[in-house]
């Protein structure tokens, strides 16, 4: 079963930041989610998908970007924690389609709504 979704943004003084977490208190480190940001960053300045593995998750996540075309909020990344065991390609079509929604309804009320939609369907992939 998947752990949680992140979204993380970066701001030019502090790093890599946490926006928002589903569910409420999932774990993350200031490192996790630097590495997420990173993983994205040193590949392109463009929107676009990244896969990591770790000693005890996967995390796939979707990069808005900060050139060419950005999809919603620029500088912004959605992160879905999943477990070891987990095959992240049952989860990447559901990412980017529900990240694009998720990244043009930032700092609207209806961006809580969605995040939360995702991670129930995560949990019923």
């Amino acid at each position: 079963m998947p752990t949680g979704v992140l979204i993380i943004h970066w701001d030019d003084k502090r790093g890599a930041e946490l926006h928002a977490a589903v569910p409420q208190g999932v774990p993350t480190t200031a490192g996790l989610l630097q590495q997420i940001y990173s993983a994205h960053r040193y590949a392109s300045l463009e929107a676009g998908y990244a896969a990591l593995t770790f000693q005890d998750m996967r995390i796939i996540s979707f990069f808005s970007g900060l050139k060419g075309v950005i999809i919603g909020e620029p500088n912004y990344a959605v992160a879905m924690l999943l477990r070891k065991d987990e095959p992240v390609a049952k989860f990447k079509e559901l990412l980017l389609a529900e990240s694009k929604a998720i990244l043009t309804n930032m700092h609207s009320p209806k961006e809580k709504e969605l995040l939360d939609a995702l991670f129930d369907k995560m949990k019923r992939v």
